[in-house]
């Protein structure tokens, strides 16, 4: 089974989660929040199923042959690079995806990061998982051994599988955008950036994130797109839209689809709309 295969697999057995087919499909829009409707607007029952695609990473609008718009979400699980090149592979316009601008200044380097109680306490958890570890598997009793060695191997891996993941921050230099998370730093030239958006997470225990679709090669008339997704929170939330603002000047379509004066999508204290 080649990739093309396997990427159309996939696709097909996500679509046929909300009744569609390729063929069905006319075009469709991918990190991008669903246009708001208007007060008298009535939403179909399909449509009120589908509330999780309002906000978050990952949102993808359809546009039926019929007219009709379905709006859903592509998870990490659903492999979205592959879902995305089965589409652009089947001729399904991404209307959305614009063409690079011109590089419109140079930009220095920049750092964008803050201190996180989180990160320091997570760290904490992990080293002292590391030293109950070692611990426990020198307990004499097998039994106990085995069972706190477990539980704490897990808890090790868990707090670091959240260090790697859940704390990145960001740098902005003369040749690409740098994401920086515990103990690695992953480099985008802004050439293979072909579209950046932040929004908020849908988790409760996280701020907000990044998504973005990395160009694999530049010499190909239709070249791969892979999709990325980084869960941002020590990046100041009321910087994310001066970032994009950057991220534009140097030829990146990249949007901030979170209103910064809000902690969360669902808060109502500090504002009262979207």
């Amino acid at each position: 089974m080649t990739n093309r295969t396997r990427e159309e697999e996939r696709t097909i057995r996500y679509l046929r989660r909300y009744g569609l087919t390729l063929d069905e499909i006319s075009s469709f829009q991918f990190m991008q929040r669903r246009e708001a409707k208007s007060p008298d607007s009535k939403e179909t029952p399909e449509e009120e199923i589908e509330q999780e695609a309002t906000y978050g990473p990952g949102l993808l609008h359809i546009i039926t042959k019929e007219g009709k718009e379905r709006s859903c979400v592509i998870h990490t699980r659903h492999h979205p690079s592959a879902i995305i090149h089965a589409l652009l592979s089947h001729q399904v316009p991404f209307s959305n995806l614009h063409r690079r601008g011109r590089k419109v200044q140079e930009q220095p380097k920049e750092r964008f990061c803050r201190p996180s109680l989180y990160l320091f306490w997570y760290s904490i958890l992990f080293f002292v998982s590391i030293l109950m570890e070692f611990w426990a598997i020198r307990i004499p009793h097998l039994w106990a051994a085995t069972l706190l060695g477990l539980l704490f191997g897990a808890m090790t891996f868990y707090t670091l599988f959240l260090l790697l993941t859940h704390f990145c921050f960001l740098t902005l230099t003369p040749k690409g955008m740098e994401v920086h998370s515990f103990g690695r730093c992953i480099s985008y030239p802004y050439q293979r950036l072909r579209k950046v958006n932040f929004d908020f997470a849908r988790e409760l225990n996280s701020t907000h994130v990044m998504e973005l679709l990395e160009e694999l090669s530049e010499d190909e008339p239709m070249p791969p797109l892979r999709y990325h997704l980084y869960y941002i929170g020590r990046v100041p939330r009321k910087r994310l839209g001066e970032i994009a603002g950057k991220l534009r000047a140097q030829g990146v379509d990249a949007r901030c689809s979170l209103n910064e004066e809000k902690r969360h999508y669902h808060d109502v204290l500090h504002m009262n709309h979207n």
